[in-house]
């Protein structure tokens, strides 16, 4: 990623909120894909940490041993990995995951094919030669323990021109609360994205600090909080 931001707030010491970027050979293609994986792990703290550092470990040995680059498959392998090694189907534990994943490409001189997949967490994104900021929901069931087996992950692919911004984040910014005990809400996140999307990242990235912090005043953090935006 060239021009990016990143917000990382843990709620404790250690965090259950983790991200995931590298760049590797498209195995079909041989053309480099980029790949960013944006994780909320159930917890916060040690246990949350825990689980991250085991979402960390699978996505290095999916992607980079395994040489899986495709979103979807991506997920349903971490799916299985998940429950696999917390034996989740001999025990009560529960804990998993919910994430985004996004490649991209360069298709032309002015165009990035991305390839999106979530588990629960969508991809904002505002198009450089558009106004309006887009969602891409992710399917509605999680990474480990118990879901709809017969729901599964998909790929969504858009071609979005160089200039082009989006976002990846976990449900700690939208979720913070006021005094008055009102969430940010994603609503709100989504016009903040909107009205700074066409500026530099770092100043993005000041005004999503600033109403964060005009949100949590008097309050305490209640989740961890990550959200990463780039541009293509």
């Amino acid at each position: 990623m060239n021009e990016h931001f990143l917000i990382y707030h843990p709620r404790d010491v250690v965090s259950g909120d983790f991200y995931w970027v590298d760049s590797i050979k498209n195995p079909h293609t041989a053309q480099t894909i980029n790949i960013l994986a944006v994780v909320d792990c159930t917890g916060h703290g040690i246990p949350g940490a825990f689980m991250a550092l085991i979402g960390t470990t699978l996505l290095n040995k999916i992607i980079k041993t395994g040489k899986i680059v495709d979103p979807a498959t991506i997920l349903y392998r971490l799916h299985q990995e998940v429950r696999a090694l917390l034996r989740q189907d001999k025990s009560n534990n529960n804990y998993g995951m919910d994430l985004g994943i996004l490649t991209w490409e360069t298709k032309d001189n002015e165009k990035f094919k991305c390839t999106f997949a979530g588990a629960k967490r969508p991809l904002l994104y505002l198009d450089q030669h558009s106004e309006a900021m887009h969602i891409i929901k992710g399917e509605r069931r999680a990474i480990g323990g118990i879901q709809n087996e017969k729901k599964a992950f998909i790929n969504q692919e858009i071609d979005l021109h160089k200039g082009s911004t989006l976002y990846l984040s976990t449900d700690g910014y939208a979720d913070q609360n006021d005094l008055q005990r009102k969430r940010i809400g994603e609503k709100k996140f989504m016009e903040v994205l909107k009205s700074n999307a066409k500026l530099p990242m770092n100043i993005q990235k000041y005004h999503l600090e600033v109403t964060l912090a005009q949100q949590m005043l008097g309050t305490t953090q209640r989740d961890d909080i990550l959200t990463i935006g780039f541009r293509l």
